[in-house]
């Protein structure tokens, strides 16, 4: 019995293989794959085979007999995250690249005898149809994509859309949008992610998983001799933020982790969702290039999600290619061809380790291989010359499963077309199959998706006879519910063909992330020449003319503050940008700034601004930012700020429960100290007396207040502030919020106070020591009392204009008898002279550095510039009125150390003959440096 790859042929060719395998239980070797199964099962399998080659009215697939296997496991960790950042400009691939873009050929298709059954009617070019008229196929968005450094003839482009960003790769770039496929910028992917292997290639796939709102991007990278290995890199930028700014954690794939050993590499990728996994599919090829499996792995998305390592699991078997299906929910589909009149469907469940296979039989086809399919346009060129007969689109929906792949022309079909099967999910049984084909030119490379209502939509590509090749976007659907005729539009119509002779080698098509019911897709066309730069990719926003809301759509895309701790009564530079993602121009908005305890911004949260924008376009946006107050009403602890767009919902959006966004932060308070109650059990207040003084301080604002000093101050009127002569205080230790405290103390009233009205008011925090939500509510007034001038026989010096003053501020008097002033910045210190007894008599003011008077340097000094305007009045005549006003004005200097220094007045009678005396008191002066 012959071995090896000459064991294969033998099978195939021999119909007495069976009985062989049958009696003997031998096992034919599998491409070094171990396909874990029994050697009857093998032999079962095989003959399956044999069977399919008789006439299909003979075969009866085997639907209720699948074949069970187990999947192997793995675990793989996360690398990054990248550095946020687009590039300005997208890279061109280098040349080594361009010139190896080529995927290895597969093993081929056995197939038997054509007979292809009914081919059912010609599809034409689109627009030479009408879907139904009362919802349309509509191309909402088709934007050009990249420049033409960057393109490929085989531009495999691919497209995801999350929120109001787009990203689209292609062979050798990828672009982002974030202006809803509008306009482009770039990542460059040779760069973004650390070298590994031969250096990233070319192969991509991006898609944006809904269920946990993250987008996920594949790159291909080429074999390398040193590693021995050619792997996948699967990036997943984790909400919509990190994809704006190109932020991704990502896990490097290659061979070994599926079980085979140096020298072997990745190629040609799909990705599907289900639930709960993300699934991925690869070639395996040898570093001869030589095909060894397929591979199909599957990621849990909660860890994908959440960028920890990843417990994966997977299934290895020599199948040519699968293609997963889009719209999957608990359990994941797969096709593959096992003959051009069967082939295998495979179903994996969530909830399972195991999966199951099932063989399915289907009218037969023609296999093509690279070559052999041809579809010569315009200019005689095969712009399907590399094409192979892959299944490359997959959907489920309504509980039908379908399939989609290129065929080779033959029998009754003159140009290549694309083949469609659909399959019962509930008992694996054949629902329908339909040729996409046309007499004048190729139908090819479809891509499909299930959309939100159910309905399956795609592109697909055509060309050849007199069209250059082209794409078309497509719906089945309720309204157009067969495949044959598929009812299509043009979304990226040819000029010419490639010069090369290659198209494809896929696209994608998935649901729009905002209107769930229409698809984004990628598109080409070759268009002004025929080299890479003219193969034009373009993303595509299309769907039913009834599934889509023609309005404008405002949200806050941002919103940012100065600081994120916000305390009540500051102020605060907030900004957000308003964008549009809607479909048409929005018109002047009324928009606000919110504060609310949980992260749902509504206009029922606490407004701080109001503003005005002007008209935002589609897919435009504007921005706004302002000093803004937070108000004392505000809320205490964690909460958001957030943006508003339309607070006044006077526009109408296709979307109203996207208008607010949040921003956690922290709401802090402010103590705000007043005084409540102030009295006084004086009926007059005497010049020289005493008065004793009770108030009250409470903290009327939202934080607890620092310690302070609330002073005692007599006032002309009832505004009690800190112009009014300060005549002492009482410590405040820090304060509740909502918390009081009284206090009594005693002051004397100044001696040059004159016969009035006067008030004795309370000031809190007369130091101006806590920061407070309101700094003007200090004060309070008590009872107006009659002030009665001094008439007594003492001869009192003291200060007037007398402030409250911490030692941080040295600035002039601070009680009646004490003054401090700062040399550096110069200052006065008012005084009064009281002697209503000595009418006319002679004073004199001294220094001394002595509190009891000693004649020293200081006395020297202060008589060598009596009655200057540093010492002005200094010796003179106490006037009628009995107070006279001396003042000491300290000019600005510098001094080496600060010293003290008491005023003293020395009494002389009217002649200025007879000496009286000192005074009564002296004053305390201090100068600081």
């Amino acid at each position: 019995m012959p071995n090896g790859n000459a064991f294969n042929s033998w099978i195939h060719s021999n119909p007495f293989a069976f009985l062989f395998l049958h009696f003997h239980h031998v096992s034919p070797p599998h491409s070094e794959v171990d396909m874990h199964r029994s050697l009857p099962a093998t032999a079962l399998s095989l003959g399956l085979f044999f069977a399919l080659s008789l006439p299909q009215n003979s075969l009866k697939a085997q639907n209720n007999n699948p074949v069970l296997g187990q999947s192997q496991s793995g675990v793989i960790f996360p690398e990054g995250p990248t550095k946020p950042g687009l590039s300005k400009e997208i890279p061109q691939a280098p040349t080594q690249v361009q010139r190896n873009f080529t995927h290895p050929d597969l093993p081929p298709l056995p197939q038997g005898k054509l007979r292809p059954g009914p081919r059912g009617p010609e599809t034409p070019a689109p627009g030479n149809t009408q879907a139904s008229p009362t919802a349309t196929i509509s191309v909402f968005k088709n934007t050009q994509v990249t420049p033409g450094g960057s393109r490929s003839t085989v531009g495999e482009p691919t497209a995801a859309h999350h929120g109001n960003t787009a990203l689209f790769t292609g062979n050798w770039y990828a672009a982002l949008s974030k202006n809803d496929g509008s306009t482009w910028g770039y990542i460059n992917p040779y760069t973004k992610f650390p070298k590994v292997d031969g250096g990233f290639c070319c192969d991509q796939y991006a898609m944006y998983v809904p269920s946990r709102k993250i987008t996920v991007w594949l790159l291909q990278y080429s074999y390398s001799s040193s590693t021995k290995n050619g792997s996948y890199r699967i990036a997943v930028a984790k909400n919509e933020t990190n994809l704006r700014n190109g932020v991704f954690h990502y896990y490097t794939f290659n061979p070994r982790h599926f079980g085979l050993p140096a020298g072997y590499w990745l190629d040609f990728p799909h990705m599907a969702y289900s639930n709960g996994n993300l699934f991925v599919t690869a070639n395996i090829f040898s570093a001869s290039r030589k095909y060894n499996s397929t591979v199909c792995w599957r990621m849990p998305l909660s860890q994908l999600a959440a960028g920890s390592s990843v417990n994966f699991r997977y299934i290895r078997q020599a199948a040519r290619t699968w293609r997963l299906t889009f719209g999957a929910t608990s359990t994941m589909y797969w096709w593959q061809h096992r003959s051009s009149s069967s082939g295998y469907l495979f179903r994996w469940s969530d909830s399972s380790t195991n999966y199951q296979r099932y063989t399915i039989g289907i009218a037969s086809w023609n296999w093509g291989t690279r070559g052999t399919m041809v579809a010569k346009g315009p200019k005689n060129r095969n712009w399907m010359a590399r094409s192979d007969s892959r299944p490359i689109a997959g959907w489920i929906a309504r509980g039908i499963i379908g399939f989609m792949w290129n065929a080779k022309q033959g029998g009754p079909y003159p140009y290549p077309y694309t083949r469609v099967i659909e399959i019962r999910e509930s008992n694996r049984t054949l629902f329908r199959q339909s040729s996409i084909w046309n007499s004048k030119f190729a139908w090819a490379y479809p891509a499909s998706a299930r959309n939100s209502r159910g309905h399956v939509g795609g592109v697909i590509s055509y060309g050849g006879g007199s069209l250059y090749p082209s794409t078309a976007a497509w719906i089945v659907d309720d309204l157009d519910s067969a495949f044959a005729p598929l009812k299509s539009v043009a979304v990226a119509t040819g000029t010419d063909s490639p010069s090369r002779q290659a198209w494809g080698d896929y696209f994608s098509s998935s649901p729009h992330s905002r209107f769930g019911n229409t698809w984004v897709a990628s598109a080409m066309s070759t268009r002004g020449g025929s080299g890479n730069a003219n193969q034009i990719p373009r993303y595509v926003h299309f769907g039913r003319s009834r599934d889509i809301n023609l309005r404008p759509d405002l949200r806050p895309a941002s919103i940012t503050s100065s600081s994120s701790n916000l305390v009540h009564g500051s102020y605060y530079t907030i900004a957000t940008k308003i964008e549009n993602v809607g479909l048409s121009t929005a018109p002047s908005s009324t928009n606000g700034f919110y504060i609310s305890t949980n992260s749902l911004i509504s206009t029922g949260d606490l407004l701080i601004r109001s503003f005005t924008l002007p008209s935002i376009g589609a897919g435009s946006s504007r921005t706004y930012s302002a000093l803004t107050k937070i108000p004392t009403n505000a809320p205490v602890g964690t909460c958001y700020l957030g943006a508003y767009a339309d607070r006044t919902h006077t526009i109408s959006e296709s979307n109203e429960s996207n208008n607010g966004l949040g921003k956690k932060v922290t709401c802090s308070g402010k103590p705000d100290l007043i005084v409540t109650s102030v009295s006084t059990t004086a009926t007059k207040l005497f010049a020289g007396g005493l008065a004793k003084v009770s108030f009250t301080v409470k903290n009327a604002g939202t934080a607890t207040s620092g310690s302070s000093i609330t002073g005692v101050l007599l006032s002309t009127n009832t505004l009690i502030t800190t112009f009014d002569t300060y005549l002492g205080g009482a410590f405040e230790s820090s304060l509740a919020k909502g918390a009081s405290r009284s206090h009594v103390i005693s002051v004397r009233i100044p001696y040059a106070t004159p016969s009035s009205i006067r008030y004795l008011g309370a000031l809190a925090d007369v130091g101006f020591s806590v920061s407070e939500l309101n700094e003007g509510n200090n004060g309070r007034a008590g009872p107006a009392r009659a002030s009665v001038a001094y008439t007594g026989s003492l001869r009192m010096l003291e200060y007037r204009s007398i402030k409250y003053t911490n030692y941080a501020q040295r600035s002039g008097a601070y009680f009646l008898t004490s003054a401090r002033l700062d040399a550096s910045n110069g200052g006065s210190a008012p005084m009064a002279l009281v002697a209503p007894k000595y009418k006319g008599y002679w004073y004199v003011l001294l220094l001394s550095g002595s509190s009891t008077f000693k004649f020293d340097a200081f006395t020297s000094v202060g008589l060598g510039i009596l009655n200057t305007p540093i010492l002005p009045l200094w010796l003179s005549r106490i006037p009628s009125g009995g107070i006279a006003y001396p003042g000491f004005n300290l000019p600005k200097t510098t001094i080496s150390t600060p010293f003290t220094m008491y005023v003293h007045s020395f009494w002389f009678d009217p002649p200025f003959k007879n000496i009286v005396g000192l005074g009564n008191n002296r004053l305390y002066l201090r100068i600081e440096k």
